[in-house]
């Protein structure tokens, strides 16, 4: 069976759930409301169900927490392209608005205009 060893980084159910509730980014709320859920009684599967996550996804999370502790969490960009938020993926942690929906600049081009192809195609 899954379990967040909470224990061993002395903190508690609630502090996961203070996480979830009140971090800056939703990719981190999302990740220790899952924890939150887990240690309530919920399984891996019931959460990705819920989140359209993959279960080794959930359990991954889990893992790394249990070994790095909740600072190995925290969502931290590393390069490419910024991608956009899902709706999907964050409906269920219940405070989705529309500050979090990503837009594009009305300064920057939309891909159709910028891509030319080099061979015509008739």
């Amino acid at each position: 069976m899954l379990k967040v060893s909470i224990e061993k980084w002395n903190q508690s159910s609630e502090i996961l759930r203070e996480f979830a509730l009140h971090h800056e980014h939703p990719r981190t709320r999302e990740r220790f409301l899952a924890l939150y859920e887990i240690t309530t009684g919920k399984t891996a599967t019931q959460i990705s169900r819920e989140t359209g996550r993959n279960h080794q996804t959930v359990i991954g999370w889990v893992h790394k927490y249990n070994q790095k502790g909740h600072e190995s969490l925290f969502y931290q960009h590393t390069g490419g392209k910024t991608v956009p938020l899902v709706r999907k993926s964050y409906r269920w942690l219940g405070c989705f608005d529309q500050q979090m929906a990503v837009t594009t600049p009305e300064s920057q081009p939309r891909r159709d205009e910028v891509f030319t192809p080099s061979v015509a195609r008739f």
